[in-house]
């Protein structure tokens, strides 16, 4: 019975849904990825900045 309930369900759900909701997914993540990079680019920059700042303070 519970075989039959799940080869129904298959079935009836179509196959476009799962693959819009795969490209939704990776969508986000290229967006997340994206943004985790700008940030991690910025953080990078500003430590930078921070040491160079520094090494001028001390030559100072």
């Amino acid at each position: 019975k519970i075989y039959a309930q799940v080869a129904e369900s298959a079935v009836s759900k179509p196959a476009s849904s799962k693959s819009t909701q795969n490209s939704e997914k990776t969508e986000k993540n290229i967006t997340q990825t994206s943004v985790h990079k700008k940030k991690k680019k910025e953080m990078h920059k500003e430590k930078n900045f921070q040491i160079f700042r520094n090494r001028r303070l001390i030559l100072k």
